[in-house]
């Protein structure tokens, strides 16, 4: 049983009542941020969450009927989901005072590019930057061009896969190294993608190591923003874990 101090209990209940409504329609559903990285813990009042839902663009008007998703998009953007013209749009918004911020992806170009074969475009609200920080396999930080537009009262903006053939540490991939907190998948579809996002890592790191790869100068764990930026934010074990799997696959693909 995950803590069950008041803030985290909150917030779990709060995942339990969006999951509820959006199950019947959605592939997976997964907690990011500091409920998904580890210790599953959000002890302060300020602390959002973090989530990720996976849905077939067939399902994706019944999604905006539920009570969280309901008058939270433009129709517009919407409808270039279905169409596949961009691949991810983000709804945040307050639930008994916390913040909850989801972001919703397309099945296949979610896949596709946290496994390194293609590239993300999506929607928000807000302004982001035009660039974005990323870290690459020797944690030297990577600025990544995000090509902003304006659209519908927001924004449309890119996600590449690799930055002139570098990989770049961050959401949604970043996720899939600690996979501490499914909510809920169907058929195992967040599982099986973790082990196909493991081995293109592995693949990756060893390419771009010229095959020789030197873990105290290039690893895995170098690439993760919050391991660069705030590495008191994860746990020991978290970190011991990934370093494990990623000498576990280099063996094997090496």
């Amino acid at each position: 049983m995950i803590t069950s101090k008041k803030e985290t209990k909150k917030r779990l209940e709060i995942v339990d009542y969006i999951s509820n409504q959006i199950k019947p329609y959605v592939k997976c559903i997964v907690l990011g941020g500091s409920m998904g990285y580890g210790q599953n813990l959000s002890v302060a009042p300020w602390c959002d969450i973090d989530m990720v839902i996976v849905i077939d663009k067939e399902n994706v008007e019944q999604l905006m009927r539920t009570p969280y998703f309901n008058q939270t998009t433009p129709e517009k953007v919407v409808k270039l989901f279905v169409d596949e013209k961009i691949h991810f749009f983000w709804v945040s918004r307050l639930v008994s005072g916390v913040q909850v911020d989801i972001f919703v992806y397309n099945p296949k170009p979610f896949a596709l590019f946290c496994t390194l074969q293609g590239n993300l475009k999506g929607f928000l609200k807000t302004k982001p930057e035009i660039y974005q920080e990323g870290y690459d396999f020797s944690g030297k930080k990577i600025r990544v061009d995000r090509e902003v537009e304006p659209f519908e009262n927001g924004y449309i903006f890119s996600k590449p896969s690799l930055q002139k053939g570098v990989y770049w540490g961050g959401v949604p991939r970043d996720d899939f190294l600690f996979m501490n907190y499914i909510v809920y998948e169907k058929d195992k579809f967040y599982t099986t993608l973790t082990n196909e996002v493991w081995i293109s890592l592995i693949k990756q790191l060893i390419k771009e190591s010229k095959h020789e790869v030197n873990l105290d100068k290039n690893s895995i764990i170098n690439t993760i923003f919050t391991y660069q930026t705030n590495r008191q934010g994860m746990s020991q074990k978290t970190i011991e874990k990934i370093k494990s799997k990623t000498e576990e696959l280099l063996k094997i693909y090496s």
